[in-house]
């Protein structure tokens, strides 16, 4: 996994593995990115800024949803992004009154009806 844009290095938030494959996981960074990487090649498959030059703090893949994950952000705002075809795109956006530090799902999943 490359964590540098030229000579400037980046910090990465957290990670998050994906669910029942352990070779694919999502990072958040500083530059206000979700990044999908494969494990076994090292390489980026694919990846989306869901804000405006924010930095995504937390990001946390839906256990049992495998093509949905779910992200905090530095502009005040919780972001639901959906994975297909190794293409992400924002499904829903929350927001609030302040930096949205982590993330998280409800184990069930029942309250929620997202785009699958």
């Amino acid at each position: 996994m490359q964590s540098k844009r030229g000579k400037e290095s980046f910090s990465i938030f957290s990670i998050s593995w994906a669910p029942g494959d352990d070779t694919r996981f999502a990072t958040s960074n500083a530059l206000g990115e979700i990044i999908i990487w494969d494990y076994t090649t090292g390489k980026m498959v694919c990846k989306i800024q869901p804000g405006i030059e924010n930095r995504i703090l937390k990001v946390a893949w839906n256990p049992l949803r495998k093509n949905t994950l779910a992200c905090g952000s530095s502009e005040n705002k919780a972001f639901i992004i959906n994975l297909e075809n190794n293409k992400m795109k924002v499904i829903n956006v929350y927001s609030h009154n302040d930096i949205v530090n982590g993330v998280a799902w409800s184990p069930l999943n029942k309250y929620f009806n997202f785009p699958r």
